[in-house]
């Protein structure tokens, strides 16, 4: 079950990372003026909308392939769109970089019929689901409200200062 929760955790870091600076994100790369929050709205539901375009194929897949190859191929795919939205020098890089991470990426869906496959006694179907929930929500207390808007943010640009890292322009917006 661990390895089925850390792909959780890389799904959710990929989907929800962005939230706290997208706006600041959109305003650098000097897009939409006044309607800056609109395009902060579609860098944040392209990840979802490629997603659930091709959750479908992942799942076709995983039933062809195997299961632990897709969650790989997913997970290398969410590291992918992180760097790829990291270096992005403009707004249009970024939004594909994050149609790429939801392109990349239907773990959700190998993970409930993973969770489905390994639970073999009836009983423990619930708590074996009830996990999952609560993956979901450890993994966006850590990456989202500890790591990206609080005490980690403030470490890593103390480390980053000064160094050729600092003209990254998710480095600069924060």
């Amino acid at each position: 079950m661990c390895p089925l929760q850390d792909s959780c955790c890389s799904d959710l870091s990929s989907r929800t990372s962005i939230f706290p600076y997208a706006w600041k994100l959109v305003q650098h790369y000097h897009v939409g003026g006044n309607n800056a929050a609109t395009y902060a709205g579609i860098l944040i539901a392209s990840f979802a909308l490629a997603e659930a375009l091709t959750s479908y194929l992942w799942g076709v897949a995983s039933d062809k392939y195997g299961r632990k190859p897709v969650l790989l191929f997913g997970c290398c795919g969410s590291i992918v769109s992180l760097l790829i939205v990291g270096f992005a020098d403009s707004f249009w890089l970024a939004l594909l970089g994050r149609s790429i991470g939801g392109l990349l990426n239907g773990n959700q869906g190998v993970v409930q019929t993973m969770v489905a496959e390994l639970v073999t006694n009836p009983e423990h179907e619930a708590r074996a689901y009830a996990v999952m929930p609560f993956v979901w929500s450890v993994g966006t207390m850590l990456v989202r409200d500890l790591m990206i808007s609080g005490t980690m943010m403030s470490l890593l640009l103390t480390i980053f200062a000064g160094t050729c890292y600092w003209r990254l322009p998710l480095l600069q917006i924060l």
